[in-house]
C-alpha cells in the first residue's frame, strides 16, 4: 500500500518512517488515514492523545500506518499538503528518515513538548504554529504545508498574493 515508504528504528526516537525510494520535491508519500475523533475525546485519551493530528479546530485523526510513526524535526522532510497528503519538501534519498514538523498541524493551546530533533535548527520547543517564528510560518504557508483551518486563521491568501 505505501509503495514510497517503510517504517524502521529511529535515531530520533523509537520508531520512524523512511523512504524506500528516491523521492522528488512535492512528491506525494503517503495519506493521513485513521478514526476521527472530537477534541473532547482527544482530551479525555490523556497521553494516549498525543499522536494525534489536528485536521480542524475540533477534529483530530487518530494516525494509522505510516503517519502513526512519523517523528518531528525542526527542518523536516516532509509536510501535510491539503489535510492529508504527506509530501516531500525536499529531495529524499533512499533510507531517509521522513520527519515533520508538528507545529504545522497544531492551533489548539493544549499541548507543548521539548523538542529534541537534534536538528542545527531546533526551536527547543514544539508549539502551536502561530507561536513559531513568522519566517517559519511564511515558509511552511508558502509551501502549502500547514493544514488549512490554520493557515485561514492566520490570515494566509495565496491567491490575494499573486493578484
Amino acid at each position: 500500500m505505501y509503495r514510497k515508504t517503510y517504517v524502521g528504528g529511529s535515531k530520533i526516537q523509537g520508531t520512524g518512517v523512511f523512504a524506500r525510494q528516491n523521492c522528488r520535491i512535492g512528491e506525494i508519500l503517503f495519506f493521513l488515514t485513521g478514526e476521527l475523533v472530537t477534541r473532547d475525546q482527544m482530551i479525555a485519551m490523556g497521553s494516549d492523545g498525543d499522536v494525534l493530528i489536528q485536521v480542524d479546530y475540533k477534529n483530530y485523526i487518530i494516525p494509522t500506518h505510516p503517519a502513526l510513526y512519523i517523528n518531528h524535526s525542526c527542518t523536516p522532510t516532509v509536510g501535510i499538503r491539503d489535510d492529508y497528503s504527506f509530501i516531500a519538501l525536499k529531495y529524499l534519498h533512499r533510507g531517509e528518515e521522513l520527519t515533520l514538523d508538528y507545529s504545522t498541524t497544531m492551533l489548539e493551546r493544549l499541548w507543548t513538548l521539548n523538542c529534541a530533533c537534534g536538528s542545527p535548527k531546533c526551536r527547543s520547543k514544539i508549539e502551536d504554529f502561530d507561536l513559531i517564528p513568522a519566517m517559519l510560518q511564511q515558509y511552511y504557508l508558502e509551501r502549502d504545508v500547514v493544514q488549512n483551518f490554520i493557515a485561514e486563521e492566520v490570515g494566509y491568501h495565496p491567491d490575494e498574493i499573486a493578484a
